[in-house]
């Protein structure tokens, strides 16, 4: 009887164990609201990122303003997210990042805070891992301020002014990056830095996988961005939209003309020519129901008197806009 009750013990932990480990859904859920009444905002885009994994997710909030991810994370490993939505009254991403567990966690957003007259000056930015390239980063600017310049140091001597740039280490190992951003108007001084740690890298050494990533633009319907992840020598990217048109960028985008599923395929073919592959997904868009109504806001900059900035806010299937500014001056820009 002993013996049996030893048995039945270890069956015990063995089965805790394994339910300790085992793969969970994380929940991440939160409302985004508008101006300083509070107001929810419907329809407004979502984005989540797991780091450390591949998931890339994006919704958009309901009638309450509310929005609702649910992933299935990995058995192995700590993670931690990042989920943002876009202000288009400062023109900038609001990011909120922290821990992934099993709770779930709560992530609110206010969105054209002070009706978006007033402008932060604080540095920012996000970097991701090249899913194959273990020592190639790409950096996103996520600073609040009045675009200027931008200087990054990488911490390993390397520099750059890019916006948004890409940087590849020589090897793995903890560096400290700096980002330091300088205001056009000159008023907006600031810095950020955060230790990027990277794993050993292999030292050149390609593989053959075609892989890409793909999201859709926050503004513009049907528009949708590829981003190439293969793992080969760099050499031809061709890409098949599933719609009969066709791209051999590294990294395209593409407008769509309607919604609907549309299988996407690229090919890629290594500069050495010993590596061939295809990688084929299914892009999925809503159908999006257009009116017909011109409108617009505007606002006036912050440090330029007479400026002002138009942001078109027509429902229509975009083709062409006619500007009248009521001075003589006219223009055929979106958001002139």
């Amino acid at each position: 009887m002993k013996r049996i009750l030893n048995i039945s013990l270890a069956l015990m932990l063995v089965l805790f164990s394994f339910q300790q480990l085992k793969a969970f859904d994380f929940t991440l859920n939160g409302q985004v609201v508008g101006t300083e009444l509070l107001i929810p905002v419907a329809n407004q885009q979502v984005k989540l990122h797991i780091h450390q994994t591949q998931i890339f997710e994006t919704t958009l909030t309901g009638e309450d303003g509310t929005y609702s991810f649910t992933v299935m994370i990995p058995d192995s490993g700590s993670f931690s997210y990042v989920v943002k939505t876009f202000d288009d009254c400062v023109h900038h991403y609001i990011v909120r990042d922290g821990e992934v567990t099993p709770e779930g966690a709560i992530e609110d957003f206010v969105v054209c805070e002070n009706g978006g007259s007033q402008s932060d000056c604080e540095a920012a930015f996000n970097y991701f891992v090249h899913n194959h390239h273990p020592l190639k980063v790409m950096f996103h600017d996520e600073s609040d301020f009045q675009p200027g310049t931008w200087a990054w140091d990488f911490g390993d001597g390397s520099t750059s002014t890019d916006k948004d740039p890409m940087h590849e280490y020589a090897a793995g190992g903890e560096y400290t990056v700096i980002l330091t951003i300088n205001g056009a108007d000159s008023t907006c001084v600031d810095t950020y830095s955060e230790v990027v740690v990277l794993e050993g890298g292999g030292g050149g050494q390609f593989g053959c996988e075609a892989d890409f990533e793909w999201h859709e633009s926050h503004h513009t319907p049907y528009k949708v961005y590829f981003n190439d992840k293969s793992d080969f020598e760099p050499g031809t990217w061709a890409w098949d939209f599933g719609d009969g048109e066709t791209s051999t960028e590294e990294n395209p985008f593409h407008i769509y003309g309607t919604g609907g599923e549309y299988t996407v395929t690229l090919t890629i073919n290594g500069a050495d020519s010993t590596c061939v592959d295809t990688y084929t997904e299914v892009v999925a868009l809503e159908t999006v129901v257009f009116g017909c109504e011109a409108a617009f806001e505007w606002q006036e900059s912050h440090h330029t008197p007479y400026k002002v900035y138009f942001h078109d806010k027509s429902d229509f299937q975009p083709g062409t806009w006619a500007w009248d500014f009521g001075d003589g001056e006219t223009s055929t820009e979106e958001n002139p």
